[in-house]
């Protein structure tokens, strides 16, 4: 039932969108001051709708050009790991949910290959090796393995200590886990989630 009461009143924006207010309808009888029946009185409803529709749409948009909203994207970082120094991609992934179960460091994740010459050589042969057999990590190269539940299943991804920097910021104390998917999976080379996206003023 549409009904217009004392206390009701429409949206400003709504109002100044859809135009002059329109005559109070009442389905439970005539439309007031008109005689007609509901189904005639709503005989312009659906265009106004659209009208109406499109209105608040043009002025949303209107206001996210004035206001902003916030965007997401790739950024460049540089991924400090084994002394050595990376520069990548990052993408901030909400959805990023990646743990270290030992010792609850953080945990961003790199694609391998795009990375693999600017790693150290004992690292990227390990590396190598753990992609194509599964080798066992060498003593001294502080992997440890993080657990992973990905489409095809769950795995074990390879990992290092590490720091991400953005500009003057450092975040020390992380893990990055290495995968090596079949085909690319976007422009990005390492994905953090949001604690460490904060950390680092994304």
């Amino acid at each position: 039932m549409l009904r217009r009461g004392r206390g009701a009143q429409l949206c400003p924006a709504v109002r100044m969108v859809c135009g002059a207010e329109r005559p109070a309808v009442r389905c439970g009888g005539a439309a007031r001051g008109t005689g007609q029946q509901p189904e005639r009185a709503f005989a312009g409803a659906p265009g106004h709708l659209l009208l109406c529709c499109a209105g608040v749409y043009g002025l949303l948009r209107g206001l996210l050009a004035v206001f902003g909203r916030p965007q997401r994207g790739c950024f460049a970082a540089v991924l400090q790991i084994a002394g050595a120094t990376v520069p990548v991609q990052a993408y901030h992934d909400t959805g990023f949910t990646l743990q270290d179960p030992l010792a609850g460091r953080r945990v961003v994740l790199v694609q391998y290959p795009p990375v693999r010459s600017r790693l150290p050589a004992p690292l990227r042969t390990y590396l190598d090796s753990w992609f194509a057999a599964g080798a066992a990590p060498p003593p001294g190269l502080r992997v440890q393995f993080v657990p992973c539940a990905a489409v095809t299943g769950h795995c074990l991804l390879p990992a290092v200590p590490a720091a991400l920097c953005r500009g003057q910021r450092r975040v020390p104390g992380l893990l990055a886990a290495f995968c090596a998917p079949d085909a690319p999976t976007g422009a990005w080379t390492l994905l953090l989630g949001d604690d460490v996206a904060e950390e680092v003023g994304v």
